[in-house]
């Protein structure tokens, strides 16, 4: 199964928890396994007991982004300085950019 990274803006987003969630949904049903940065904070914070820096977090998600066949990214990932810094790892590692369009009969 393909990893795929998700990433997007979560500073000052305060729907980044339900943003990063369903599209990993998404993702998983459309075959993938998504690699949730919230989900690596989350670890990251319980390994350490303590709150980890900014740089720590990013340290950790780009080890996991080098890691993934795929990086997909959320809308607003352009105004996020950590998803550009995962942008500009994805094309320096090669990873493939995958783009999603979800169609839905909900009108």
């Amino acid at each position: 199964m393909s990893k795929v990274y998700i990433s997007g803006k979560i500073t000052d987003n305060e729907n980044y928890v339900k943003d990063f969630e369903n599209r990993a949904r998404q993702l998983k049903s459309l075959g993938y396994y998504p690699i949730n940065p919230v989900r690596i904070y989350e670890r990251l914070k319980a390994q350490l007991g303590r709150e980890p820096t900014r740089r720590e977090i990013m340290n950790e998600d780009i080890r996991e982004l080098k890691k993934c066949d795929y990086i997909n990214f959320l809308d607003n990932w352009e105004e996020s300085e950590g998803a550009r810094e995962e942008h500009e790892t994805a094309v320096k590692e090669n990873i493939t950019i995958l783009k999603i369009t979800m169609l839905s009969n909900h009108w």
